[in-house]
């Protein structure tokens, strides 16, 4: 059964736990200098988006959500 909090559409965005197809976006922000550069790391390439996103999803698996 899908938690009743598997997703939360907003206006603007829909808060939601990574799948691995999110790499794709991931590297549209993380790949940005200006974002990059407050979080103190270096811009994403693809093979860190991807890796980001495997962490976020093992992460997920190993801890799930109970709520937003």
């Amino acid at each position: 059964m899908t938690p009743p909090f598997a997703e939360v559409p907003t206006p603007r965005l829909v808060l939601r736990d990574f799948v691995m197809s999110d790499w794709t976006a991931v590297l549209g922000w993380g790949g940005d200098p200006a974002v990059a550069r407050p979080m103190a790391v270096a811009p994403f390439d693809e093979p860190a988006a991807r890796a980001y996103v495997a962490r976020m999803v093992a992460s997920q698996v190993r801890y799930p959500r109970r709520r937003f």
